[in-house]
């Protein structure tokens, strides 16, 4: 006689870091592939995503609201029932600091609930020492990539500073000339624009702002 197959609720973690209309376009297609995940290992049920926009670095200014709702939800029992299903588009989706992702694992060990990865097509018990080794590594290995990019940042920054070009977001009504150094286009100077100067001057006077003649 076949078994019945168990259903089990699943609840995404949503999130991204680019602006607000990549973004709404990226959680659609997380989403998009978590229910094709629930099809392949389910059959889940879903409850409602958590949602977030923004770093996961430690790094980042702004707080997670989200990401701190799932692991009070874990943590006290409201996620859902014991065998329910977190369910992650990648491991760099939950933390780039090892410290916070490793807190959601042991609340979700101590809770019962399984964690999904659907880039790599798999469902972990955290409970199983291997599945939580395998899981903490993935984090580990997030947040040492995202600490090589932030130090890479910094490296260029400073060199720019030294060797005197520009660097940062280019200011409005400003342009750069790019010349070829180590075989990659670095800006070598900033100067006014003056058909992006000339725009911004006819959206002040657009926008009521009508500015002050020189004297």
């Amino acid at each position: 006689m076949a078994t019945a197959a168990v259903i089990r609720a699943a609840r995404e973690y949503l999130r991204v870091s680019k602006g607000k209309g990549k973004a709404a376009r990226s959680i659609t297609d997380q989403h998009r592939d978590n229910l094709t995940a629930g099809e392949e290992h389910g059959p889940w049920t879903w409850g409602e995503a958590y949602k977030d926009t923004g770093s996961a670095s430690k790094f980042a200014t702004k707080i997670r609201d989200d990401f701190e709702q799932l692991l009070s939800d874990l943590e006290t029992g409201a996620f859902g029932r014991p065998g329910d299903v977190l369910v992650l588009w990648e491991v760099s989706r939950l933390a780039r600091e090892t410290g916070r992702g490793v807190a959601l694992v042991d609340a979700a060990e101590a809770g019962g609930y399984l964690i999904h990865v659907t880039s790599l097509k798999r469902t972990f018990n955290p409970r199983n020492y291997g599945d939580r080794h395998s899981l903490i590594s993935g984090i580990n290995d997030v947040e040492k990539e995202a600490r090589l990019l932030s130090a890479r940042t910094l490296r260029g920054v400073n060199s720019a500073t030294h060797e005197g070009r520009p660097h940062g977001k280019i200011p409005f009504g400003f342009r750069r000339t790019y010349e070829l150094i180590d075989g990659r286009p670095r800006p070598v100077s900033q100067e006014a624009d003056p058909q992006r100067g000339a725009a911004r001057g006819r959206a002040v006077r657009a926008g009521g702002g009508l500015e002050r003649p020189e004297a």
